[in-house]
């Protein structure tokens, strides 16, 4: 048998608790994490006349330049 002092016992009991509570830990945080795709309702547009870039809805059939105020098509 092998012999064991109390320091080194302690020591493994505490390391074994602390890795179980580590491992649950990780285990329910990856367990927990949603996997879902985000689709994004805005589309990037540059402004044909002042080449303003800008975030409009991508279902408009024009958007309106937030800079100069002109009308874009969304060319699709």
């Amino acid at each position: 048998m092998i012999e064991v002092g109390p320091d080194t016992a302690c020591m493994l009991y505490l390391a074994a608790s602390l890795l179980a509570v580590i491992s649950i830990w990780l285990y329910q945080h990856k367990k927990s994490k949603k996997k879902e795709i985000l689709t994004f309702q805005t589309k990037h547009f540059i402004c044909d006349f002042c080449t303003a870039s800008y975030l409009e809805s991508a279902t408009k059939a024009y958007t309106r330049c937030p800079q100069c105020g002109s009308l874009n098509t969304t060319k699709r």
